[in-house]
Parts: structure tokens; sequence; C-alpha cells
């Protein structure tokens, strides 16, 4: 059985998934945990810049002068799903592949 690491930076939210992919798939070297690390991480961006975008209720923000803008959570949000696939990528699985 695979010893997992707890993480205590991590969401429970995270930390579940990221035990559960290490032991699901039985990574136990390095860099592949690093990997599975990268991912939760990455899911508890995601989840911060959502709920700042459900706080704002809408995609968009007023600049100084009053004209609208992206929200900066979207692209928070954005570079949080690239990384989460990359390391799936890396780990040679589909982010569908996980439980």
């Amino acid at each position: 059985m695979t010893k997992v690491t707890k993480h205590k930076h991590l969401t429970k939210e995270a930390q579940a998934f990221y035990e559960q992919t290490i032991t699901d798939y039985g990574i136990d070297d390095g860099v592949g945990r690093m990997h599975v690390l990268m991912a939760a991480e990455s899911l508890d961006r995601i989840r911060e810049a959502q709920a700042a975008l459900k706080q704002n209720r809408g995609l968009t923000v007023r600049d100084k002068t009053g004209a609208l803008r992206p929200h900066p959570a979207i692209a928070v949000e954005r570079a949080a799903r690239q990384a989460y696939a990359t390391a799936f990528r890396l780990l040679k699985l589909e982010p569908s592949q996980v439980k």
C-alpha cells in the first residue's frame, strides 16, 4: 500500500483528491507525486477563483474609469485549469480518468 503525505496547505477537497489519485493509480515516485500535488493545488485555485466570481455575482468589474473589464479571477481560473490539465498530461493520465 502506498503511503500518502498530508499537505496542510490543501483544502479538504484537494487533499482528498490528492490521496485518492495517489492511491488509485499507485503513484509512488517523487516526480509523480509532485505532479499530483500540482493538480491538487490547481484544484484549490480553481475553487478560489470560482468563489470570487460567485461573490462578485458576475464576470466583469469596473475599472477606475468606470469601464467594464473581465474579473481578474477569470484569468486565475483559466491558468489553474491549464496547470491542472498539464499535471495530468505529465502523468500520462486524462483528468476525466480521475474519479
